[in-house]
């Protein structure tokens, strides 16, 4: 007995759809576990920066709890340091100077005994500075300071009349530069005449760069 041709054509064509469902059902299981795993991939990666984060601010914890205190980007006259304190700065800072003369954001004077500055990295920018010399326009001032360190720290004006650092004072003793950068600046590191007067103004410097996109390397006067 033959069959009928048009019973074996809607076979085929029953056969071929059931084989065209299994494929799209494969499909779709492979979609579902990509999308699966790229929402894993993406949770890894926000469980990651929060743990990063989270570093950070146990970082800072362990400072503080070590007796380290926290800088807040407000400018320290001299006089107003701990002594024998390690000061840190958590992000970038920028300060408008206002135009004044002698004005430093940092300034360390002889009361400010055993300081340490540590930028962590971070940079501190001076705006509006004095355009008036001969030492009116730094960013950090040391005057008559003892053991003071300075380190990670990068130094930035916003105009060439602005300069980084200033150490001066008959009594400095035992300053230390590490890792230092002075950017757009007239002086990167200015040293006053009286600095050497009582022979005790020893200063190290260490993986510091004074002249990177600065008029001048250093100044003595």
């Amino acid at each position: 007995m033959k069959r009928n041709p048009r019973l074996k054509g809607q076979g085929a064509i029953e056969y071929l759809l059931i084989i065209a469902a299994a494929i799209l059902v494969v499909a779709l299981v492979i979609i579902a576990i990509t999308g699966a795993l790229a929402g894993g991939e993406t949770q890894s990666q926000s469980a990651m920066t929060a743990q990063v984060e989270s570093m950070s601010a146990l970082d800072i914890q362990h400072r503080i709890a070590s007796g380290q205190i926290e800088l807040t980007g407000n400018k320290i006259d001299a006089g107003e340091w701990e002594i024998n304190k390690t000061y840190f700065i958590t992000e970038d800072i920028i300060y408008n100077a206002g135009g004044v003369e002698n004005d430093f954001f940092y300034d360390l004077g002889s009361a400010d005994e055993g300081v340490t500055i540590d930028c962590t990295g971070h940079k501190i920018t001076k705006t509006n500075a004095s355009s008036t010399p001969p030492y009116s326009v730094q960013i950090i001032r040391v005057s008559n300071g003892k053991n003071i360190t300075l380190k990670d720290c990068i130094l930035e004006n916003n105009s060439y009349s602005g300069r980084g650092i200033l150490i001066m004072g008959s009594e400095t003793e035992n300053i230390n530069l590490e890792n230092i950068t002075v950017v757009n600046s007239d002086f990167g590191l200015t040293l006053y005449d009286n600095l050497n007067d009582s022979g005790k103004g020893t200063i190290t410097i260490k993986d510091s760069d004074f002249c990177s996109t600065s008029v001048h390397c250093a100044l003595a006067y």
